[in-house]
């Protein structure tokens, strides 16, 4: 699947982590990717460049993943549609995997996952859901002239 221009929100608290996260999109060919430590950043990255992919961690401070996913469909109607979200944690319990299933996340992946194994939720989650912004003026494969640099850590 091509993934060029295809914006990703990777939002995850350890630091480490997360760029080993951006490291492997960039590997499989990724290049558009907002960072953020926490779920209260992630809205607003999510908000400001409307990515086509989200890859969540679940427990994070002060807003964790779910919380912040939660979010996201109680705003689905003014926000048209929400991207998919993928969560990537070191949780295994039964009861937040069901939760998140629940929920209507994409994929679910624990760590440490593989750049092929992410990179294949994403393109099952992009072939079951599609663009979800296509018709707009950020519809896939478009880069925004305004924007300065491919990854943003908030």
């Amino acid at each position: 699947m091509e993934r060029n221009g295809l914006r990703v929100l990777v939002v995850e608290d350890d630091p480490y982590s997360r760029r080993l996260i951006v490291r492997m999109l960039r590997n499989v060919g990724i290049t558009e990717i907002d960072e953020a430590g926490d779920g209260c950043t992630a809205i607003e990255l999510y908000a400001k460049d409307w990515p086509h992919v989200v890859v969540c961690d679940v427990d994070m401070q002060p807003m964790g993943g779910i919380e912040f996913f939660e979010i996201l469909l109680n705003e689905r109607q003014s926000l048209g549609r929400v991207a998919p979200v993928i969560f990537l944690t070191s949780h295994a319990e039964s009861d937040i995997i069901a939760q998140v299933r629940r929920m209507g996340a994409a994929s679910y992946l624990l760590k440490p996952a593989s750049a092929a194994a992410l990179a294949k939720r994403i393109d099952l989650a992009l072939a079951s859901q599609g663009d979800p912004y296509s018709g707009t003026p950020l519809a896939w494969g478009t880069r925004r002239a305004a924007q300065s640099n491919n990854s943003r850590v908030m």
